[in-house]
């Protein structure tokens, strides 16, 4: 965990390591918690500022434009989970 506010903020970042060296992540995953008339509000980001290993291994592949399909699911299954909706099924 890289950022934490009690009942505000929590993240971390992702890492890859061969060998001890980081070949991939440094991607932080962050969850902003906001409260407003009776309701959390729910902000997901996927950081990219933060990358060990040069960038050109994070656009290449097709990231952070592939994470977001990632990020809409991992929103749902929360709702999911504290029953704020029927459940769905993700694949």
């Amino acid at each position: 965990m890289v950022e934490y506010q009690p009942d505000r903020l929590i993240a971390w970042e992702s890492g890859g390591y061969w060998r001890g060296v980081p070949i991939v992540g440094g991607q932080r995953w962050r969850f902003r918690l906001t409260s407003r008339g009776g309701v959390t509000l729910v902000e997901h980001a996927y950081v990219w500022g933060h990358p060990g290993p040069p960038m050109l291994t994070v656009w290449l592949p097709g990231y952070p434009r592939r994470m977001r399909p990632h990020m809409e699911r991992t929103l749902a299954n929360l709702a999911d989970m504290v029953g704020e909706r029927p459940p769905t099924r993700t694949g």
